[in-house]
């Protein structure tokens, strides 16, 4: 594995992880609204777009793995 396709991989890996404690963050302040009976639409569709975004970049990863022969 060269330099730069760990480093790759390393970018990958913190995006990911970035982006799971954002989806976590949006759902607690989501529970929250919904103990005060406010239904946020904005946060319902922060939470779907970070997933989104999640599921992209965890394929992502596993093509670069699988094109360059890492897994």
């Amino acid at each position: 594995m060269t330099k730069d396709n760990l480093k790759y991989l390393e970018w990958m890996t913190m995006e990911i992880e970035r982006t799971e404690k954002e989806i976590e963050e949006y759902c607690n302040s989501l529970k929250s609204d919904t103990k005060h009976k406010i239904i946020n639409s904005n946060t319902v569709e922060l939470i779907r777009a970070a997933q989104a975004k999640l599921k992209i970049l965890e394929l992502s990863k596993q093509m670069y793995q699988v094109h360059h022969k890492l897994i």
